[in-house]
């Protein structure tokens, strides 16, 4: 799409076919072509196989100048930069022929990239500088640690070696922790026994497998999956006993799984690649998912209270960017909004007097005291000390004890110096000179 910078009318000027996906444009050639990458499908290495293309605006006509890539920019020097996993690379490219000119050089180990999209963060000025956030070699910002954290701050590290984890979903009797691991390509949900420790289980075989939560239960996991080429929602035993259930199919639409009713016959998941809605799906009957909550705004990572009543969310609807809203359930077109300057991912309390959410502007939990009888209300937020934690990532990214006296979050690496690496942005000056020296262009 574009849209004039002083507003107006969006203008289409690609679409995707089939299941295609585009990502990272940039207008070139005095605006008469746009550069964008495109894949196919939903395998973890789509971006990597992907192609880099320049199609006409004037024409439509659509040309490959690069396979296997993503992320491409071209730069004022004559050069088309692109990303491989965490790399990136540079060819000579000739602007008018829409050509490249012999072959790629790698220029730059270690840039953040995203599996999903296949977006790298760097940028280069006009000025020849440019930025970048560092990541590991498959694209990862960091290696992880989980935790055990009380509601004084104490907090104590599971044994488990630092990975990049994430989702962490405490089991309803508090025996067992499911999450899931992604280094870029392999997206697995593991078992961990909170009791008596030991190394993790694989659940997942083949496919990206993410978003892992329990049934009521605890017999099943249920979780979003790539393995037969979408994004649909499988559940499986937790032991291991069975092979995976299909439950939804997906087509070009992610199915995110969320949360179970208290009777574990009804589903609630986010439907949606972009901007998203909360649906449901029903055990019982045909077993077709039907929309819950679906407006123009974001909905997502919804949360039922432990009686079944109420229904806690995340929604755009306010403008403020994301903040928590809770119904009553089933729905009654009551609502009630809970934050006002920016939250999300909320979860109730085990006894059901509060709720939790993420505080956007602080990256930290806060709690609320609430109140259903005789009017809903709750009270002034209250921030729970835990630190260091990655609260601020896809999907709800902590859980709470059975007990509700302690927190399972994901907290980033124990060593000051990664603690930089991560949050570090690199400037280079004059880069475009060092560029030309390493890929000069004829």
């Amino acid at each position: 799409m574009r849209v004039s910078a002083n507003g107006g009318q969006p203008e289409m000027l690609v679409a995707a076919e089939g299941a295609q996906l585009m990502d990272t444009p940039q207008a070139i050639d005095r605006g008469t072509a746009v550069l964008y990458a495109l894949a196919t499908g939903r395998s973890a290495d789509r971006w990597d196989t992907a192609q880099i293309v320049v199609q006409s605006l004037r024409s439509n006509e659509r040309k490959v100048v690069l396979r296997g890539g993503s992320a491409a920019r071209y730069l004022p020097s004559g050069h088309l930069v692109y990303a491989v996993s965490g790399t990136l690379l540079a060819v000579p490219f000739d602007l008018e022929a829409r050509e490249v000119r012999g072959g790629p050089v790698p220029i730059l180990e270690g840039v953040l990239r995203s599996a999903a999209t296949g977006d790298a963060d760097y940028a280069v000025s006009d000025t020849g500088s440019l930025a970048y956030l560092p990541g590991l070699a498959g694209g990862i910002a960091t290696q992880q640690t989980l935790a055990l954290v009380d509601r004084s701050g104490k907090t104590q590290p599971l044994a488990l070696p630092p990975l990049n984890y994430w989702h962490p979903r405490i089991s309803p009797d508090g025996r067992q922790l499911a999450f899931y691991t992604d280094d870029g390509r392999d997206a697995v949900v593991w078992i961990y026994d909170l009791k008596n420790g030991g190394p993790a289980r694989h659940l997942t075989f083949g496919g990206r497998n993410t978003n892992p939560i329990w049934t009521p239960d605890g017999r099943r996991i249920t979780f979003m999956s790539s393995r037969e080429g979408d994004s649909g929602i499988f559940w499986q035993r937790a032991d291991g006993s069975d092979v995976a259930e299909r439950l939804t199919k997906s087509g070009l639409e992610n199915h995110r799984p969320e949360a179970w009713t208290l009777d574990g016959r009804t589903l609630t998941f986010r439907y949606g690649a972009g901007l998203g809605a909360i649906w449901t799906l029903s055990l019982d009957g045909d077993r077709t998912p039907r929309p819950l909550i679906a407006t123009a705004s974001n909905q997502h990572y919804t949360a039922f209270s432990p009686d079944g009543k109420w229904l806690a969310y995340t929604s755009s609807e306010s403008g403020n960017g994301f903040d928590v809203f809770v119904q009553p359930f089933p729905l009654t077109g009551a609502k009630f909004q809970i934050t006002t300057l920016g939250a999300r991912t909320p979860v109730w309390s085990p006894d059901g007097r509060q709720l939790f959410y993420v505080d956007l502007s602080s990256n930290h939990i806060m709690g609320v005291d609430v109140r259903t009888e005789p009017s809903f209300g709750v009270s002034t937020p209250t921030p729970i000390p835990i630190d260091d934690a990655q609260f601020v990532a896809p999907g709800r990214n902590y859980d709470i004890t059975p007990d509700g006296q302690q927190f399972v979050v994901v907290l980033m690496p124990p060593t000051p110096a990664q603690s930089r690496t991560a949050q570090q942005l690199v400037v280079v000056l004059n880069w475009l000179e060092e560029l030309k020296q390493k890929v000069p262009v004829r």
